[in-house]
């Protein structure tokens, strides 16, 4: 069976590679043979060159119709690529177990069962023949590789880490390992061991994307927000129209107060990913730092319409434009918007609290909403606005009193 698979692929490489053809001549030639009658040959041509032009659908239903006149495994294999190609996966999966069950040796044939298990979620199973083909093959680095993605997947970064240190065992210039490694020790977060190997594989591929994401996340964090950018920008000539460039630019420039190339930058990722809604609450910000309420007042609309998650911060932000703008009712309603998005955002109660005290003539309401704070964010201890929300609390009792009003 070895010997076979050998043939078979050296046959594939001669049928693509012996015929020089003009891919636009393809069609006509295919057209030609259906005139032929049916043969043997005639139906290999037709697989071939539909094959070959990844008109999938049409090789399968050649492959197909050879295999039922020639049960060789060689059609077994061909249809199975076929559904493969078209997404069928449970269909080619069927196909490669019946070749992997007459040769249980052929790795190259059980690296594809595992491949589309995984596709198809049997991940049990797909761990299991991974396992088996690790130990048959001891000196092979994709196995625990592919192991470990599969832990990735499932979330448990220590299994993945076992996995990916035996890739590394077995191959020290396993460059995507090294990025896994950093990957699953950064979710630990393990500093020292996210540093060591997305440093040792950067020093391998320089211009690697994913490990030079990881580090300029890691640079964020530190603040380093100078490097970041310079890591940024050579990612971004080398790989253009990238969402996570373009915000991460945006983020980085916002941090270091440079809100032209902010602005700019937020712009991009929008134009990259246009339900972004927190690029629009950035440029939202942006413009309140420019004085800009017309354009703060925008963004942060759009940011709204646009999120499909909390919207507490864009909220909170229409709150503060709307105050600049002497627009104190609309602003009690954004305030109390917020509060609702998201009832843990206690800033978005205080200043709830705060406008109303200063729009409405019934002193009762911002009252109740300051005794709501307490309430709530007492135990946040932030002493400004605790001793604020206590001496004004104090104040509007004493008034409430004198107008001959008793509250609780």
């Amino acid at each position: 069976m070895g010997i076979f698979i050998f043939c078979f692929q050296l046959h594939f490489g001669q049928e693509d590679q012996g015929r020089v053809l003009d891919a636009s001549n393809v069609p006509e030639i295919i057209l030609q043979l259906k005139k032929q009658p049916t043969s043997l040959d005639q139906l290999k041509q037709l697989e071939s060159l539909n094959f070959s032009i990844e008109n999938y659908r049409e090789a399968l239903k050649y492959s197909l119709q050879l295999l039922e006149l020639e049960e060789t495994d060689a059609h077994r294999y061909k249809v199975a690529r076929g559904y493969e190609k078209l997404g069928q996966y449970k269909n080619a999966l069927s196909f490669y177990e019946q070749l992997w069950e007459k040769d249980s040796l052929n790795s190259v044939i059980g690296y594809r069962v595992c491949k589309l298990l995984v596709q198809i979620r049997d991940f049990k199973k797909a761990r299991f023949y991974l396992q088996k083909l690790s130990e048959r093959d001891p000196n092979h680095p994709t196995y625990p590789y592919q192991l470990g993605l599969i832990h990735v997947l499932h979330q448990k970064y220590s299994s993945a880490i076992d996995a990916f240190l035996e890739v590394y065992k077995r191959d020290s210039t396993h460059v995507e390992s090294m990025y896994q490694l950093s990957n699953a020790f950064s979710q630990l977060k393990i500093e020292d061991s996210t540093l060591l190997f997305f440093n040792k594989g950067l020093r391998l591929a320089p211009d690697h994307k994913n490990l030079n994401r990881l580090k300029a996340k890691y640079l964020r964090k530190e603040q380093k927000y100078d490097s970041v950018i310079k890591i940024l920008l050579r990612q971004d000539s080398l790989y253009p129209q990238e969402f996570f460039n373009a915000k991460m630019l945006g983020l980085c420039y916002f941090s270091l107060e440079q809100y032209d190339a902010a602005e700019k930058w937020f712009k991009a990722a929008l134009e990259i990913n246009p339900e972004d809604f927190k690029s629009y609450t950035y440029l939202g910000h942006i413009g309140l730092k420019r004085n800009n309420t017309k354009d703060a007042l925008l963004n942060y609309l759009f940011g709204v319409r646009t999120a499909r998650i909390r919207r507490d911060e864009e909220y909170l932000g229409l709150g503060y434009t709307y105050i600049e703008m002497n627009e104190l009712a609309t602003a009690i309603r954004m305030f109390e918007h917020a509060f609702e998005e998201n009832g843990n955002n206690d800033d978005a109660l205080f200043e709830w609290a705060l406008t109303s005290d200063r729009y409405y003539a019934d002193k009762k309401i911002g009252y109740k909403k300051y005794e709501l704070y307490l309430r709530r964010f007492s135990y946040k201890k932030d002493t400004t606005k605790l001793n604020f929300i206590k001496s004004r609390m104090g104040a509007l009792k004493e008034k409430l009193f004198l107008d001959g009003e008793i509250v609780e």
